[in-house]
């Protein structure tokens, strides 16, 4: 959704719209509903981030929005914004 590259789903952090459009991490990948997935960023300790290059061009395209259809909000605790650079 970000780089626009294709990679296995093992190399990638899986999104969701949570209630009330906030958007989520869903690490498990379990949650249900439409997924938005972006890269993971290498040697992410703890829980998935994504790559900060792929959720900045997210951001600033609306990824998440085209990917979701549907309008999201997205906070900076689910995708680090001073990493990203934005």
């Amino acid at each position: 959704m970000g780089c626009g590259r294709s990679r296995p789903k093992a190399e990638l952090v899986r999104f969701v719209a949570g209630p009330g459009g906030v958007l989520e991490r869903d690490p498990a990948g379990t949650r249900p509903g439409r997924g938005a997935y972006l890269c993971r960023a290498d040697g992410a300790a703890g829980a998935p981030s994504p790559a900060p290059e792929c959720a900045r061009r997210a951001l600033e395209r609306r990824g998440f929005q085209r990917a979701l259809r549907r309008p999201v909000r997205v906070d900076g605790h689910v995708i680090d914004l001073d990493s990203t650079g934005s």
